[in-house]
């Protein structure tokens, strides 16, 4: 690969979706405004999305996952990266193990920490923060091609022949880095201040943890905490393409401006039931679903409602959550279980013979004969809908 060209933008770019909201008013912004009615469910797995499929994660020796903090999915290959580790873990779409991408140090060819990682064609493609750079590997876990970045950036994807980068940074601060793999031309884009607590003036340090902030499926979607919009890319330029208007739910300005802590300020939030933050957005042509700090939200672009969902449940477990990851590059989320959870679970059902039947509960049964409470996490991958 030849060296990237690195085009900084001497403009700021001004569009009007990233001026900050007053108490009780709304960014003016041109994508196309929801409004949440207030109406809530809980939606069960089996009967909401299109597919769904099981996959426990096998555990040998050179896998064995801390904690999933990405996944991408391309030619039935599974990718999960696991930051803590500084690991990439490749299965096969039965979730048998493949390789370990495990290239740490501080030479070529190799990275001292990881970001994200999402797929480009037949190769995938790591992000790196220690140095940063772009390392590119085949499915079958082996080096192929590196590039130098300079600056940080916390997500990737791949979309249309292009590579996005994005970095939401201290004092309301975002930046966009789009990367032409045709003409290999880089342009980064800081965008207008958008909002932030007051404490962080004084240097302190805080995060909002709603998934990750860029995601690609049917189109690019991104972010930004504190900030109720979702933004997609046309013509290398940002542009708005939702703004949820959660009214009573949405954090005021004076908020953000009185002088506490970051804890402070969040209590503050979970007694006010706001939503500060969205991420994990994940859509095709029927459905939008994003995840919130309190709980995740559904649209039906078709009648432009918007519910908010306390929970998906789990059809055979039972029980159920709201957290998830979104699969880069397709419309699909992932839920996490822990085997010792999944297999305490099952224990359960069936002591008190409430397990209920079907090709499901089997599949599952299946699963549960050959685990051991120590193994690899289980995977539900969910398809969106298609109405």
């Amino acid at each position: 690969m030849r060296k990237l060209t690195f085009c900084i933008l001497a403009c700021m770019l001004f569009f009007t979706a990233y001026s900050c909201k007053e108490q009780g008013g709304h960014p003016s912004a041109e994508g196309e405004t929801i409004i949440f009615s207030g109406k809530k469910k809980s939606i069960v797995d089996t009967a909401f999305f299109a597919r769904s499929s099981l996959i426990p994660l096998e555990t040998t020796d050179d896998a064995l996952i801390r904690k999933i903090d990405a996944i991408c999915i391309a030619n039935d290959t599974l990718f999960i990266l696991d930051r803590s580790l500084k690991k990439i873990f490749i299965y096969d779409k039965k979730g048998k193990f493949i390789h370990v991408i495990q290239d740490i140090g501080n030479g070529p060819h190799e990275y001292a920490s990881i970001t994200d990682i999402c797929v480009d064609k037949d190769l995938l493609v790591v992000l790196c923060d220690i140095p940063y750079k772009i390392m590119k590997y085949n499915f079958r876990g082996q080096f192929v091609e590196e590039e130098s970045l300079p600056n940080y950036f916390s997500n990737i994807a791949v979309i249309n022949d292009r590579v996005y980068l994005y970095e939401n940074g201290s004092l309301g601060r975002q930046k966009l880095g789009i990367y032409n793999e045709q003409d290999q031309n880089l342009k980064e884009i800081p965008f207008p201040k958008g909002r932030y607590i007051k404490a962080e003036q004084e240097g302190v340090g805080y995060s909002f943890g709603s998934g990750r902030l860029l995601t690609a499926s049917r189109n690019l979607l991104f972010t930004c905490p504190l900030n109720y919009t979702i933004y997609t890319v046309e013509q290398d330029m940002p542009k708005a393409k939702y703004t949820i208007d959660f009214g009573e739910r949405e954090i005021p300005q004076t908020l953000l401006e009185q002088n506490i802590s970051p804890k402070d300020f969040l209590d503050m939030i979970d007694r006010e039931k706001y939503i500060h933050s969205m991420g994990n957005v994940v859509e095709n042509d029927s459905y939008l679903m994003f995840q919130t700090n309190p709980s995740v939200f559904l649209l039906d672009k078709q009648t432009k409602e918007l519910t908010e969902c306390f929970m998906i449940t789990n059809g055979v477990l039972g029980g159920g959550h709201t957290g998830y990851l979104a699969v880069n590059g397709l419309p699909m989320i992932a839920q996490v279980h822990r085997a010792s959870m999944f297999k305490k679970n099952i224990d359960n059902l069936i002591k008190y013979n409430i397990l209920p039947k079907g090709k499901f509960t089997d599949e599952y049964l299946r699963v549960y004969e050959n685990l051991d409470e120590e193994d690899n996490p289980i995977l539900c991958l969910y398809e969106l809908p298609h109405k």
